[in-house]
This record gives C-alpha cells, structure tokens and sequence, in this order.
C-alpha cells in the first residue's frame, strides 16, 4: 500500500503471548469506531499484520513511519519483549507524528514502565480506558465515537475481558518480570 491510506492506521503493538488480547482490543476499536481491516495494523491477526514473505523487520519499520496512532498493549509479556521496546521506541522518536494511547493491564505498575512511557499517562484496560481509547480513535481518525455499535462492543469485550486476562496472567506468570518480582521478594 503506498500513500494516504497507510498514513490512516492504527498500529498495535504487543506481544506474541497477548495475541487474543490484541485480537479482542482490535475487533473492539473496529466494532466501536467502524474502521476497516485495513486501517488496523497488528501482527496476531491474519491480513492485517505482516504478509507472508514480506521482510518482518523492514515491514514493521515502514508501518510504524506511516502510522497516525499507535497502541501499545503493556502487559508483563509486552515489558519483557525486546522487539516491543524497539517498536516503543520508534514511536517516541517519531513523537510529534503519532498519537500514543498505552494501555496497561491492572498488575503492571506505573513504576516499572520503560522510560518512555513512565513520563506519560498509560490507560488502564478497564471501562474508562476503553471509552477513552474510543474517543481517541475517533478523534484521530475522525469517526462518529457513537458508533452504533460501540456500546455493545465496549459490554462484550468487558464481559470477556476477566476470563481473556486470567489465562494470559498463566503465561506472564513465567516472563522474566515476575521471574524478578519473585527474586525480590525472596531476598
């Protein structure tokens, strides 16, 4: 895709762990807001991440330069990935050209954010955080935040949400994060 519909993009970054939270958040922005596939850009979701054959890196490297928002998904998993801390970091090097809205799960504490984002206010995963991350597609993208459907997407992704959060806290419980946590409290 060359030109302005590529500059039309949200961009998800997370972890490969979180690939069904990053799948429930963007099915939520798109029920929401009534953006295309095409508009989306996360690499869990078949057609809207990298193409089969494409250079991986070279390809997440164009797509951050011509995204007009990004969404990090900040979970235990994403704070552990090196290649998420280089997409963050792209993303603040290109600071007046993107719109940054991070959203954290409840057990990442403000204080072990990565530089960057500890500077800034990060969203929780809840209601409130939802309804804002909404209104801020809509703002960028320039869409009705009333979208017919954006309550009955915001109910469905909450009533999931807890059970969706549970079995991915199984798979944080082994990231280095809580590897450390653990460390700690044993000293």
């Amino acid at each position: 895709m060359v030109g302005h519909a590529v500059d039309q993009r949200v961009f998800i970054t997370h972890s490969s762990v979180d690939k069904e939270l990053a799948e429930a958040i963007v099915a939520y922005i798109r029920s929401a807001t009534g953006l295309k596939p095409s508009q989306v850009f996360c690499t869990s979701i078949d057609g809207q991440g990298v193409p089969t054959g494409a250079d991986f890196m070279a390809f997440i490297r164009r797509q951050l330069r011509s995204t007009k928002l990004v969404v990090p998904l900040i979970t235990p998993a994403y704070l552990d990935s090196v290649f998420c801390q280089w997409e963050l970091g792209a993303v603040w090097a290109r600071e007046t050209r993107v719109v940054l809205f991070p959203l954290r799960v409840r057990n990442v504490s403000h204080e072990v954010l990565p530089g960057p984002l500890r500077q800034i206010q990060v969203a929780e995963i809840n209601s409130a955080g939802l309804a804002e991350l909404v209104r801020r597609v809509a703002e960028v993208f320039k869409v009705d935040v009333y979208h017919p459907q954006a309550r009955s997407a915001e109910t469905a992704l909450l009533r999931r949400l807890p059970k969706l959060l549970r079995a991915l806290a199984k798979r944080w419980d082994e990231t280095e994060q809580a590897k450390l946590r653990l460390s700690l409290i044993h000293i």
